[in-house]
């Protein structure tokens, strides 16, 4: 388990990285960054940093099997093992929704292994149950996921990791304080404050805990998700890094 940050690949990035010893990234795909691959490449290898997963948003998810080859290609060309999908919500009650999803996603998948690539969905956006769902219909699927979503939404993160441990391959890193807010997910979610880790109210000690128990294998993202944390990355990301890697051995 290696601590690392969310990056679109830039000279900057790689220089930060270098002066805080990180040595794994995440590949933030986006059309942006499509259109830079052969530069993203060349950084990766000029640098020595290995990409820990790549994380596509819902504007940069190909829309068609040779769209997803191709992302799977690059992916093994940089020696990336895990590709993270931004997916819709999904009920059990949308039985031809669930069938639609099944025939979609599962060829897609197959691909995917021929490249050595493991498709995780993100947890963020969505509640258990669309995870429920897309991994029963899909087991090939793992998940990527990320605490301060579920603390957002009232949920209790441990009991998750616990419960979906063995599906989760790939984390994403960040905190938040609690401020007055609702813990109903589905009428808003209002004053909190993201922070580096360690620094707000998640607890990511007993997270890495609960991660080892169950053989997790991957690396863990930082991700700034704050005006001023991500103007001031190399801050955050010290930050952050100096605190969770105290329960990394």
């Amino acid at each position: 388990m290696k601590i690392g940050f969310r990056s679109f690949i830039t000279k900057r990035d790689m220089e930060i990285a270098m002066r805080l010893g990180i040595e794994v990234i995440e590949v933030n795909w986006e059309i942006v960054t499509k259109s830079r691959a052969d530069e993203v490449k060349g950084l990766l290898r000029e640098y020595g940093l290995k990409p820990s997963a790549m994380t596509v948003s819902s504007t940069s998810t190909p829309t068609d099997l040779e769209g997803f080859r191709k992302d799977f290609e690059f992916a093994e060309s940089i020696g990336c093992a895990v590709y993270v999908a931004h997916l819709g919500p999904l009920t059990y009650k949308d039985r031809d929704a669930i069938a639609a999803f099944k025939t979609f996603w599962t060829p897609i998948c197959k691909v995917a292994k021929d490249k050595g690539v493991k498709i995780a969905v993100q947890s963020c956006g969505l509640d258990p149950e669309s995870w429920d769902v897309m991994l029963e219909a899909v087991p090939e699927f793992g998940l990527k996921y990320d605490p301060s979503f579920s603390a957002q939404a009232g949920r209790n993160y441990r009991m998750e990791v616990i419960k979906y441990g063995s599906f989760i391959t790939h984390i994403h890193s960040k905190d938040e304080i609690a401020l007055n807010r609702t813990s109903n997910y589905e009428s808003g979610i209002t004053h909190f404050r993201y922070v580096p880790s360690g620094m707000g109210d998640i607890h990511w000690a007993s997270i890495i805990a609960l991660l080892y128990e169950a053989g997790y294998k991957g690396d863990i993202a930082i991700e700034p998700h704050s005006g001023y944390w991500m103007e001031n990355l190399e801050q955050c990301l010290s930050l952050s890094k100096r605190h969770l890697e105290q329960f990394i051995v």
